[in-house]
């Protein structure tokens, strides 16, 4: 009869736990999760760093690098087009874009067709540049794993911040 009591309890136990992995999961899916991982991740090791160089094609066709302009602010936007938040951004960095000239702001898509993405920035009105990371390989240099993801880039071209998933005024 002891035992059968320490089945229940155990049984109960391991019930509540699986309740709580489940939640947790759920939480983390509906985009809460990402949004209190992504304020632990500030500390993040690029912070600090200088940021990672890179060229690729923008939807004009015309080749752009990080590095052609260092000597001003950049806001870096790592996305998608067929991320949720990643469109809620688009017109918050069209009115940076618009508002603070001496800040560049600059968006590399993620492995998506020019077409999807031109359609994405006619559809938000954008006229900052849009670079095409046909392959991933930005966003690996980046360290990318939720997107958004922003980066602040200063003059020097240092990191000097970032920002996962939700951006706000």
């Amino acid at each position: 009869m002891e035992n059968r009591k320490w089945l229940w309890i155990v049984l109960g136990l391991a019930g509540i736990v699986m309740v709580c992995v489940i939640a947790c999961i759920v939480v983390f899916l509906a985009g809460g999760g990402a949004a209190m991982i992504a304020n632990v991740s500030s500390g993040s090791s690029l912070i600090g760093s200088p940021a990672p160089d890179f060229e690729l094609y923008t939807l004009d066709g015309d080749t752009i690098t990080l590095s052609q302009f260092r000597g001003r602010s950049v806001l870096l936007e790592l996305g998608a087009t067929w991320c949720p938040d990643c469109k809620d951004t688009a017109p918050k960095l069209q009115d940076l874009h618009e508002n603070y000239t001496d800040l560049v702001v600059l968006s590399v898509d993620s492995e998506e067709d020019a077409s999807t993405v031109q359609a994405f920035a006619d559809e938000y009105g954008l006229t900052y540049p849009i670079a095409l990371d046909n392959d991933g390989a930005v966003s690996g240099l980046y360290q990318i794993w939720a997107i958004p993801t922003l980066f602040f880039i200063d003059r020097n071209g240092i990191i000097q911040d970032m920002i996962i998933e939700t951006y706000s005024e």
